[in-house]
């Protein structure tokens, strides 16, 4: 299944979101082919729905839209509405996916001399504690079909991860670079041996103990560029 990039903030687009990258995903296709045909639906109709609310349809560094939007939850509302005008069902034919790269968001609040994940685009004097982004995350998982969040913490906050994956691994595809998959010579992979990475919380008698879940799956990444949705 395909994530499809489509809406962009962060540091690739010069807007006010905060996070990098919001995706839909065709949960509903039957072929690979169906799935790129229903993205790219879904990504005309979105530069309609923006046109219409008057709203920038420049594209961002990645070919997503990059609108000013004013928060997350409006990003995934106008999301909702252009996969609902387009045809399809939220949720049962279409979700979503995010990578907001909150690491960005941790070195910005390092460089204000706090810790935790400043909002550096939307407001700048906001820095959520590692527990408010947990629940942001909850919230947002609630309301949203939600089925992948990429980089939800950041790559230092590694006991964070462990609570992360306790309140939403069951039931949301979690990746991270360094701590859901082997990542040699990085922070977390330094030292270990060659194979499957440790997920937070796993203890090295784990290794051998099979999968877990939130590892990365097999989703394949699309980048919502011209070339692909013309």
């Amino acid at each position: 299944v395909p994530l499809m990039n489509v809406l962009n903030g962060g540091k690739h687009a010069d807007n006010n979101l905060d996070f990098q990258e919001f995706m839909i995903v065709p949960i509903g296709a039957a072929t690979f082919r169906d799935a790129l045909r229903m993205g790219a639906e879904v990504f005309h109709t979105l530069k309609k729905v923006l046109h219409d609310r008057h709203l920038n349809t420049a594209v961002g560094d990645e070919g997503g839209f990059a609108p000013n939007l004013k928060s997350s939850d409006e990003a995934l509302e106008v999301l909702a509405a252009a996969i609902e005008k387009a045809g399809y069902k939220l949720g049962d034919q279409v979700a979503f996916a995010l990578d907001p790269a909150t690491t960005e968001l941790f070195e910005e609040a390092k460089k204000i001399g706090k810790t935790g994940y400043c909002f550096f685009k939307s407001q700048p004097d906001r820095v959520a504690s590692t527990d408010e982004m947990i629940d942001l995350w909850k919230r947002l998982c609630a309301r949203w079909p939600i089925r992948s969040i990429e980089d939800g913490l950041a790559e230092d906050d590694w006991d964070a991860w462990a609570v992360l994956t306790a309140e939403l691994g069951d039931r949301v595809q979690l990746g991270g670079r360094r701590h859901l998959r082997h990542e040699p010579g990085s922070a977390a992979g330094r030292d270990r041996p060659e194979g499957r990475q440790l997920h937070p919380g796993e203890g090295e008698s784990d290794r051998d103990a099979g999968p877990r879940r939130s590892r990365p799956c097999a989703s394949r990444r699309v980048r919502a560029t011209r070339a692909v949705m013309s």
